[in-house]
């Protein structure tokens, strides 16, 4: 999200970000445990989808929805 708030390359920065969720998926889900954590994704959230992006990292809450 920083990244694409200091006006770096909103595709770059999502790739990297997704990279990072596709290695370490539990990460995410850790975050989602806490309210601060819930709070932050959400905010991620609201910037992504203000540049046109899904989050990179919802990927992982859809496969949890899907059963896997």
């Amino acid at each position: 999200m920083g990244a694409v708030r200091s006006g770096g390359d909103p595709l770059i920065a999502w790739q990297t970000y997704r990279e990072m969720a596709e290695e370490d998926p539990a990460q995410v889900r850790r975050l989602a445990e806490t309210a601060e954590g819930r709070a932050l994704l959400d905010d991620s959230r609201v910037v992504w989808h203000g540049r046109g992006f899904e989050a990179p990292f919802e990927f992982v809450f859809e496969q949890a929805e899907a059963g896997r």
